[in-house]
């Protein structure tokens, strides 16, 4: 058995010293290597961190994506379209010019007709 030599100022610890009621030395921890159980704690962290990276890589486009709808449906968006509408709805509604020699009618009026017209041809080729 093999001790640390101990100075002449100061004493070992008890750590340094070893009894006889101790036993025989114990073997160096990890003096031996086992490359199965590394290779399969190195393949184990392997999958388990591709594994997280690959929920994590899921969860954040899902999550983004979310995000990017929610942004891009605010109420401004909703308030240009209302505006956009009303004067759609009006234009439809309301006589005007169109085009140069071109009359704006209303739909109801200009559904009207067309489906006259339709029937128009309809009755001459009968």
């Amino acid at each position: 058995m093999q001790q640390t030599p101990a100075t002449p100022t100061e004493q070992p610890d008890e750590w340094h010293t070893h009894t006889a009621a101790e036993g025989a030395p114990q073997d160096e921890h990890g003096a031996t290597a086992n490359p199965v159980g590394i290779i399969g704690g190195i393949l184990f962290f392997g999958v388990v961190t591709l594994v997280v990276a690959v929920v994590v890589g899921v969860y954040l486009a899902s999550y983004s994506s979310r995000v990017r709808a929610e942004s891009q449906e605010t109420v401004s968006a909703r308030e240009t379209y209302t505006v956009y509408r009303a004067t759609v709805d009006a234009n439809l509604a309301t006589y005007g010019w169109a085009e140069e020699g071109k009359v704006a009618l209303p739909i109801d009026v200009a559904k009207a007709k067309v489906i006259d017209q339709y029937k128009e041809r309809e009755d001459s080729n009968r």
